[in-house]
């Protein structure tokens, strides 16, 4: 059934005499930038608490019986870098939604049609960003087409106007992988021949990037696949390019939003050309650019751009997605409640501070929460346990952690699930060690490795504080 101009005529007047405030409006318009919302943005932009808002939409919902519905309630969500807690509703605007909105001022609204998971986290955090704007009195265009040279179009996800009325181009994009470089690549000749044109005149020449990833080493990790996109496209073009590309992590802007003129160190700049070029290539880079060289142009850009990235420098891009610092953040947790002054009287509370950081860092990486259940529970009801299976099982949620960073237990790095010592206060405990002060002096070493062991004890002995579930063999 579709709706037609009466059916709307009639539903918003009743609409109007339900809610003397207008409130069914200000949640519909939450869905015009990019026709999906979840319960939390709706809560946060109308104001409303929970019980509230549900009221209000089931009212929508009843005095629309019979027409197309006004909002689509999603059968289920979508984990976003970040979200913490209980995951919200999603909700996608309908055909009479959409109808509504345009009999209100919004002539493009249109019922959301967005067909997969990965789209619709894209549409969200597209509106995170939007009402970032909107909250610092900005105006911004989302999903806006620019047209310029007459018959060529851009289509950003943001344009946002600054303070001194510059337009700031703003993309938010999602874990890049190199099946999507031909994607990247493309996008970016756009955006270079738009800033050649004379319509780019009044942009701002940096273009915001905003990477719907975790912070570290996905981040410098997608972070490195689109420098080296950038770098092949410039030594084809033989030119530098006409913008910058800046990059900060979703869950870094929402937290501390950054809309002045003049971007702040925060921002990874991926246009930046090194200070220090090789001059010359290895023979093993000469032989895959001669034979790409037979067959396109085009193919020669796009492997380059994937052998730089097997290449780059680890300490500035991570090789091999190895995270060469996630001690260091064990190290911070295993020191909320185990200082260097920590006093024998104080040795048999539990760790409370170091339990609540670490519970809060899974908050942030919910995909190695998500690894780590798996792992641990698995076919759980299928094994018989004993020592030996359940020092396997131990192993295996072990690995799945150091993989997470990139790492894998070695003569490096030896982490490894053991029997327990004669004490008998737990039958398995965690054994790490490594080659070497690698990690610093002695004591540094020595810290590190002891907070690597305390938080992958804690993944067993406070699995249910920690939101994993305890298992069964433990």
């Amino acid at each position: 059934m579709r709706t037609d101009e009466n059916a709307i005529r009639t539903l918003q007047e009743a609409l109007d005499a339900a809610f003397s405030e207008r409130e069914w409006l200000r949640i519909l318009e939450l869905f015009a930038p990019t026709g999906i919302a979840d319960s939390l943005h709706l809560r946060t932009s109308t104001g409303m608490e929970r019980t509230r808002l549900q009221r209000v939409l089931d009212k929508m919902q009843a005095l629309s019986s019979g027409l197309p519905p006004v909002l689509h309630l999603l059968d289920h969500t979508i984990a976003r870098t970040g979200q913490r807690g209980r995951l919200p509703n999603i909700y996608l605007l309908g055909e009479t939604g959409s109808a509504l909105l345009r009999a209100n001022g919004y002539p493009d609204a249109h019922p959301c049609e967005l067909g997969n998971d990965h789209a619709m986290a894209h549409a969200l955090c597209m509106l995170d960003v939007h009402l970032s704007a909107q909250k610092h009195d900005l105006d911004v265009h989302t999903d806006r087409v620019i047209s310029y040279r007459d018959i060529l179009t851009l289509r950003p996800d943001h344009q946002v106007i600054l303070k001194d009325g510059t337009k700031l181009i703003l993309e938010v994009e999602q874990l890049a992988r190199r099946e999507l470089v031909q994607r990247i690549s493309g996008s970016l000749r756009h955006k270079q021949t738009f800033f050649e044109s004379p319509e780019s005149i009044g942009y701002h020449t940096d273009i915001r990037m905003i990477l719907n990833v975790s912070p570290g080493h996905i981040f410098a990790r997608t972070c490195n696949l689109w420098r080296s996109v950038i770098d092949s496209m410039r030594e084809e073009l033989d030119k530098r390019l006409n913008f910058r590309l800046l990059a900060m992590p979703l869950v870094d802007f929402l937290l501390d939003p950054e809309w002045e003129i003049d971007a702040s160190q925060r921002w990874w700049d991926l246009t930046k050309i090194p200070m220090e070029k090789k001059e010359t290539e290895s023979r093993a880079e000469n032989k895959i650019r001669a034979q790409v060289t037979k067959n396109s142009k085009e193919d020669l850009v796009l492997l380059s751009a994937l052998y730089q990235a097997l290449q780059e420098d680890p300490d500035a891009t991570l090789t091999d997605h190895i995270d060469l610092y996630f001690l260091e953040v064990m190290l911070k947790i295993y020191e909320a409640s185990h200082p260097d002054d920590l006093k024998s009287r104080l040795l048999w509370k539990p760790p409370h501070y170091s339990l609540s950081l670490l519970k809060d860092y899974f908050d942030l990486h919910p995909e190695l929460v998500k690894r780590l259940r798996a792992s641990m529970h698995q076919n759980i009801s299928k094994w018989s346990w004993n020592s030996r299976t359940i020092l396997h099982r131990m192993q295996r949620v072990i690995d799945t952690f150091l993989a997470y960073y990139g790492w894998k237990s070695n003569t490096f790095l030896s982490v490894r699930a053991v029997y327990g010592d004669d004490s008998g206060s737990e039958p398995f405990r965690v054994s790490v060690s490594s080659v070497g002060f690698l990690w610093g002096g002695y004591e540094e070493s020595r810290r590190k490795l002891a907070a690597l062991e305390w938080v992958l004890i804690a993944l067993f002995r406070y699995a249910d504080e920690l939101g994993l579930g305890r298992p069964k063999f433990w």
